[in-house]
């Protein structure tokens, strides 16, 4: 790993008396590869086989996940999802807490706030660019669980699941939380929970509540299933596709109807309206284990029948 251009102030102290290592970093700048990570502070206490606490005004996420990934030290299971995650985007105000200690009791904790924050899809989890937000994460060793959630209050952010929608929604502003849910004592089991949360865009003004679940199981098969409810307040009627399922894990059947609505519905304005969709995520799911319903108020439309 060759880290180019490190720059500014670095202080490294010991202490005696309870035997730990502190590390200040002032107006630090790093290159690796293409990635830049411009001036930031940090600070760093370790009392050996004790605990890590580390701070940091600023951390650049993708530049820490290119470096991990090209360090060699994961395993393939963990390159493997770092990579479908593709974290990136700046962490600002960044805390971490680690326990240092045998005991199986311990609990690592992470706050900081998320700038233009993005991550990719894994096994039809979403698609989620311009992140700010708040979050809060704990992992307990114990029991393989990671849990937290983000405060979401952005004004450039975009969406995309990919099992179902092959539209991006993009919205000029969002705000919602969402827990985050990771057992890892049995294979993998991701879920993510939103609360009501509120999005305008040019296209429409409404809101969304979804929970998705990933699981990996040990034998190495898969299953996923997404709870979503959509409710508009406002929808151009011209822009109707973006809401309409049609990603490649839809039945037939259902991506006729859309097809239909496609057609027919050519212009005007939908109000209080909306979609539902509950059901499995896999592809090459029977339809049995799908629902999808919808209902439309349009007026001054215009349709095509």
């Amino acid at each position: 790993l060759r880290l180019d251009n490190l720059q500014g102030k670095a202080k490294l102290a010991r202490g005696i008396a309870r035997d730990h290592w502190e590390v200040a970093l002032a107006d630090m700048s790093i290159n690796y590869s293409e990635e830049y990570w411009r001036s930031f502070n940090a600070y760093v206490y370790l009392v050996p086989e004790s605990v890590l606490n580390v701070r940091a005004d600023r951390i650049e996420l993708g530049l820490l996940a290119k470096l991990a990934l090209d360090s060699g030290v994961l395993s393939d299971n963990a390159m493997t999802e770092l990579q479908g995650f593709n974290p990136d985007g700046v962490l600002e105000n960044f805390s971490l807490s680690m326990p240092l200690t045998d005991t199986m009791d311990d609990i690592i904790s992470l706050r900081s706030n998320v700038v233009d924050g993005q991550i990719g899809s894994v096994r039809n989890s979403p698609n989620i660019w311009g992140i700010d937000a708040y979050v809060e994460m704990e992992f307990d060793e114990a029991a393989q669980q990671l849990t937290g959630l983000a405060e979401v209050d952005s004004t450039d952010f975009s969406m995309n699941i990919p099992a179902t929608f092959t539209s991006v929604w993009d919205y000029s502003y969002v705000n919602g939380r969402l827990l985050i849910d990771v057992d890892l004592s049995n294979g993998q089991r991701v879920k993510l929970v939103s609360s009501r949360i509120v999005a305008e865009s040019e296209a429409v003004d409404g809101n969304a509540q979804f929970t998705s679940i990933t699981q990996r199981f040990p034998d190495g098969s898969r299953d996923a299933s997404l709870d979503l409810v959509v409710g508009a307040e406002r929808v151009d009627a011209a822009q109707k596709t973006l809401y309409l399922p049609d990603g490649p894990n839809i039945n037939q059947s259902l991506r006729n109807t859309m097809q239909f609505l496609e057609q027919a519905i050519v212009d005007g304005d939908i109000y209080s309206s909306g979609i539902l969709y509950r059901g499995s995520t896999v592809g090459g799911s029977p339809s049995e284990t799908k629902t999808f319903q919808s209902y439309w108020q349009l007026e001054n439309g215009q349709g095509n029948f």
